[in-house]
């Protein structure tokens, strides 16, 4: 028999407060401690606390999700380093860990990324969100936007955002060149519903995949074709669901390239827009430290010896793409380069954090199926 135990009774506030400062994985483990602990994990207030802690203070422990084609699953990377695993024949120190997804026929492309919870679609199987944190898996119903495969030189994009105003998720779809026919789909609802459109004749840029869920709006680069195919960015706003225009500097008007986000400002990584492009051929990263304002674009850093700079922004550097398929990433500041013992051949990789954000679907155990668009 245990003697001299002392039991420490915490009030329940000061309880809540440890524990929304836990990372996800350890809450999943003490939810099983005691009855009174899952109820508060559970707790729809408790969630939007841990979601605030991890939005405003924990930008730099964010992880990095990486599509694996070949190998039908995710990599995990952790900027924190705080992994147990390492890949094969990998001796560089990178962690990561291997996420399987169920439900898809064909492997889906990430669409979008807020909040942990990421926006999959593939042309089999259709739209699904995905949790990977607690997997947890949502089927997306069918729209009524059906005609487009039959449409010439039309493109279909989707973004996925927040709106703060409602507090809902919702996903944007749209055809393109130019916008012609606009749906949204809102989680609380779980339905489509088409939207006005207002005369925008901007073309979108087509390597641009919109992952820059940014003050209520997502974002691509886009070209104008009214305008001497300036060089601009086109958003949505979740919120007012209308599309709108930022210019950029006149200079850009040749470039071309990727955009994000890093701790909430807009990152352009921009190269020279031509067909075929080489490792000699300059990569300018391009910081825009005030929303909005052409003005305050501030070029960061220029690199040169890849292949290709990919989406990804933190606080360790660019994610590129080597000339032997290697995915590297930069460090501005310092100018190094860290191989991260991964092939980027099909790699698509996003900045993550883990959320414990429910969206009332289905369980990985389940096999959730999902319906075609």
């Amino acid at each position: 028999m245990l003697k001299n135990v002392v039991v420490l009774l915490l009030p329940d506030d000061l309880i809540v407060e440890i524990l929304a400062r836990l990372p996800v994985k350890s809450l999943k483990r003490f939810s099983c401690v005691c009855k009174s602990w899952y109820d508060i994990i559970k707790d729809p207030v408790f969630i939007a606390k841990h979601l605030d802690q991890t939005r405003f203070y924990d930008y730099e422990s964010k992880n990095f999700l990486i599509s694996d084609f070949l190998a039908f699953s995710f990599l995990m990377l952790s900027s924190s380093g705080t992994s147990t695993e390492t890949p094969p024949n990998n001796n560089n120190g990178t962690v990561w860990t291997r996420i399987h997804i169920t439900g898809f026929e064909d492997f889906p492309l990430v669409y979008g990324i807020c909040d942990g919870i990421v926006c999959l679609h593939s042309y089999s199987d259709g739209v699904a969100l995905w949790n990977p944190a607690t997997r947890e898996t949502k089927s997306i119903p069918r729209t009524t936007m059906r005609n487009w495969r039959y449409k010439r030189d039309t493109i279909m994009y989707f973004a996925f955002g927040y709106d703060p105003k409602t507090g809902d998720y919702k996903i944007v779809k749209f055809v393109t060149s130019p916008i012609q026919e606009v749906e949204l789909y809102t989680l609380s609802r779980d339905s489509w519903r088409q939207i006005d459109l207002d005369n925008v004749t901007i073309d979108i840029e087509l390597s641009s995949r919109s992952y820059t869920s940014l003050k209520g709006r997502n974002h691509w680069l886009a070209y104008d074709e009214q305008k001497n195919s300036d060089l601009e960015i086109l958003y949505f706003d979740m919120s007012d669901e209308v599309f709108g225009v930022i210019p950029l500097p006149d200079s850009f008007r040749e470039l071309t390239g990727r955009i994000t986000v890093y701790n909430e400002m807009i990152v352009l990584i921009l190269y020279q827009n031509k067909l075929a492009s080489t490792i000699e051929d300059p990569i300018d990263v391009w910081v825009m430290k005030e929303y909005g304002v052409k003005e305050s674009c501030t070029l960061l850093s220029t690199t040169v010896g890849v292949h290709m700079a990919l989406v990804v922004w933190s606080h360790d550097g660019v994610f590129m793409e080597s000339s032997r398929g290697e995915l590297l990433s930069y460090h501005p500041t310092s100018q190094q380069f860290k191989n991260l013992g991964v092939i980027s051949d099909g790699t698509q990789p996003v900045l993550y954090q883990e959320t414990l954000v429910s969206l009332n679907g289905m369980h990985e155990e389940e096999e959730a199926g999902i319906l075609s668009p």
